[in-house]
């Protein structure tokens, strides 16, 4: 989560330039090896911590591997920045950075609490038959998430040439395609819960 919040403007600015392919084909990369991490974790006996700071080294590699992808595909950017920041600006940032970490905060409790208290209440193997059928709605839940990423940029062009009617009608359209792409995975995930329960 920490890694997360540090690195996400890097990984903002690729998608911002329409460049969401880099960090894709960073994060298959980075989970084919932190499946090998597991595997070499787990089969040299270092058990569940092995794995907990094999991840976490999986994590900070690809968070510098975005980073270092972002400063190649934006010239622009500079660690040392030469411009002077101004006050307006810190204040408008800071303003939008604390409602985007309450909404991962709530992301966070809202996707790890139901875990911590089943391990608290009930037992610890538990978990792993109830992530099973967590992963399933996850992945039916990120499967459109997923095809909103390229309309964000999009729209942010088009509010920055003020032409709201352009929003309006990809809003519309992109909620009408949204819809006929999730209902059906949804309606299909309801109809065979007894099976994947099962």
């Amino acid at each position: 989560f920490s890694l997360r919040t540090l690195f996400s403007g890097h990984i903002a600015v690729l998608n911002g330039i329409q460049r969401m392919d880099l960090p894709n084909r960073v994060g298959l990369f980075t989970t084919l090896l932190g499946l090998l991490a597991i595997i070499l974790a787990l089969s040299q006996g270092f058990g569940i911590v092995g794995v907990c700071v094999s991840q976490v080294l999986i994590s900070v590699v690809y968070h510098c591997i975005c980073l270092v992808l972002s400063y190649h595909a934006v010239e622009e950017l500079s660690i040392f920045s030469k411009t002077t920041a101004r006050w307006e600006s810190f204040k408008d940032l800071f303003a939008y950075g604390i409602r985007l970490q309450v909404a991962r905060v709530s992301e966070l409790v809202n996707f790890q609490l139901d875990k911590m208290l089943i391990s608290s209440f009930l037992s610890l193997s538990l978990v792993s038959y109830y992530e099973l059928g967590a992963m399933i709605c996850k992945s039916t839940r990120d499967f459109p998430l997923n095809l909103l990423s390229p309309i964000l940029p999009a729209s942010a062009e088009l509010q920055a040439r003020a032409e709201e009617e352009k929003i309006r009608n990809l809003y519309l359209t992109s909620s009408k395609y949204l819809a006929a792409l999730s209902i059906p995975g949804f309606c299909l995930l309801i109809a065979t819960a007894d099976l994947l329960i099962s």
